[in-house]
């Protein structure tokens, strides 16, 4: 559901700019209509208000007039970067007018979201998380914008799940082998992930916790860094997302053991559950959705999100999100502001009780 907004008519000025009376009101005087000075001091207020309004409301039903940027947490070629692309080519079409994506890595995804945060609020620049934009809320001090106040919801995209994988000279081939072999080397098996608090960070400590294993973290600038070390073997394990890893396991470059979430992904459906590869209990999912800087016209992120919405319910959408193993999720700004909120109060208690520090 999407906010309304009244808006008051407004009457029109009468010939020679004189102030049309109010009925009821008015008093003659030496044949010359008088108006009292409250209600003449309104009707000019509203004459001022007027070009303001209908600029506002012109701006609203001609938007975009002009390039949108889409500013991204990281690298090219991981989950956020491939689901991006394609929404954004997408509301280029829609629109009419150039999407330009401007990936800007780092922090853990902090340096994209303090420069969307400082960002003019005109609706011209978005903001693409993934579900590590709650975590870092939490995992990181002094952050230089608040992740409640500072950006405005704008829509859900939709949410996939991260592969536990291995490099293809690793001899597991099962989650089950996998753990056996950790156990036997406390502490000797590292894996990747793009950063301290990332989806690929979070779903390794889950499974270390709940397979009681010992491996080693080894946090990586950006996803296709993290790739390549996992590709040449310089670490072995790593969980990334589906849409970043889907074309690595088709070419044989990577070997996937187990899914994370609760249901087999039908992009991999002879991969297995976490939970049905013996470590019960496992479930964790990412999500991706858009922000922008506080303060963007409501008008405008309602707009784009009726956008946004319209195009995941587009039937060719739909088959090439679930060829990449997501789900597209749709929900108003509204109900987003309240996910946020709950999801980062949810891994502030993970961050806490896992004793998790940026380094």
């Amino acid at each position: 559901m999407h906010p309304s907004h009244a808006r008051p008519a407004l009457a029109a000025a009468g010939s020679a700019g004189m102030v049309p009376a109010v009925a009821g009101s008015k008093k003659i005087l030496g044949g010359r209509m008088m108006i009292p000075r409250r209600r003449s001091l309104a009707a000019m207020l509203a004459l001022l208000v007027l070009p303001i309004l209908g600029s506002g409301i012109a701006q609203s039903q001609t938007y975009p007039n002009k390039p949108v940027r889409m500013i991204l947490p990281f690298g090219s070629g991981g989950s956020v970067d491939v689901l991006s692309r394609m929404l954004g080519e997408q509301l280029s079409k829609r629109w009419g007018q150039t999407v330009v994506f401007d990936n800007r890595p780092g922090a853990g995804g902090n340096l994209a979201a303090d420069l969307a945060a400082k960002s003019a609020p005109d609706g011209y620049t978005l903001f693409v998380i993934a579900a590590a934009f709650t975590v870092n809320a939490t995992l990181y001090k002094n952050l230089p914008f608040d992740a409640r106040k500072d950006f405005a919801p704008v829509a859900m995209i939709g949410a996939t799940q991260n592969v536990l994988s291995v490099n293809v000279s690793v001899p597991a081939k099962t989650v089950a082998e996998l753990t056996a072999l950790a156990k036997a080397q406390p502490g000797a098996i590292h894996y990747s992930s793009t950063g301290i608090g990332t989806s690929g960070h979070m779903t390794m400590e889950l499974y270390k916790t709940l397979a009681n294993v010992n491996l080693t973290h080894v946090p990586y600038k950006n996803f296709g860094q993290a790739m390549t070390e996992l590709m040449g073997g310089f670490v072995k394990v790593a969980t990334p997302s589906i849409p970043g890893s889907l074309g690595h396991f088709r070419a044989g470059r990577l070997r996937p053991l187990a899914v994370t979430g609760a249901k087999r992904s039908s992009a991999l459906p002879n991969v297995p559950t976490m939970a049905e590869s013996g470590v019960a209990g496992y479930d964790a999912t990412t999500w991706y959705a858009v922000l922008a800087p506080a303060g963007v016209p409501q008008d405008i992120v309602a707009k784009i999100n009726a956008d946004i919405a319209q195009l995941l319910d587009d039937p060719d959408m739909k088959v090439e999100l679930d060829r990449r193993g997501i789900e597209p999720i749709v929900m108003t700004p509204q109900a987003l502001a309240s996910y946020i909120n709950s999801e980062i109060a949810k891994w502030a208690e993970v961050v806490k009780a896992a004793n998790i520090k940026v380094e």
